[in-house]
């Protein structure tokens, strides 16, 4: 028996309530923390490359890309969420996220790893600032000796961030 096949052979088989209570997020840090983006969000994840900036936008709303013929909208997670970049380095990223009716690109420190969670795993989001909800957290994820923060992604971002980054996307729908 080769050594795959022996490996193969100790690894249980998960069942089919095992794989669908699983959760498979994309880790990143942002300035000096992890954070989670559900994987069925995350179209791609890109080098940093040129962007066009739009004058009049908000600061966190960093343009507009050519990605393969098809116009992007980035913004910047760190800015939008007030957390202090790392140094720009090489291994800075733009993930792609598809949220149905918008996609756009956010800038991030770091693309760290997949992860799969059981649901079980996600712990509520924490209570800030005087017993409001962190709307913008999905919830918190024990890893060891670290902890991620889920993000849901529609929330990081409001509905008139959301409206700009369709209309930026909109015109023109492809690039030359």
């Amino acid at each position: 028996m080769s050594k795959h096949q022996e490996m193969a052979a100790e690894t249980p088989e998960k069942t089919t309530d095992e794989v669908a209570d699983l959760e498979r997020i994309l880790v990143i840090t942002l300035g000096k923390d992890q954070y989670g983006i559900p994987l069925p969000q995350v179209r791609e994840v890109v080098a940093v490359t040129d962007f066009t900036p739009i004058p009049h936008s908000q600061p966190f709303f960093k343009g507009i890309m050519n990605l393969r013929g098809s116009v992007i909208s980035v913004i910047d997670f760190r800015i939008k969420l007030k957390i202090l970049p790392s140094s720009n380095t090489s291994e800075n990223a733009i993930v792609i996220l598809d949220l149905g009716t918008h996609t756009f690109g956010c800038i991030v420190d770091s693309v760290d790893c997949v992860h799969s969670v059981r649901r079980t795993e996600i712990g509520d989001s924490p209570d800030i600032e005087s017993g409001k909800k962190a709307n913008f957290l999905a919830g918190v994820i024990q890893r060891e000796k670290s902890l991620i923060l889920l993000l849901d992604t529609e929330k990081c971002l409001e509905v008139q961030d959301l409206n700009l980054i369709k209309n930026q996307s909109l015109s023109p729908k492809t690039a030359a």
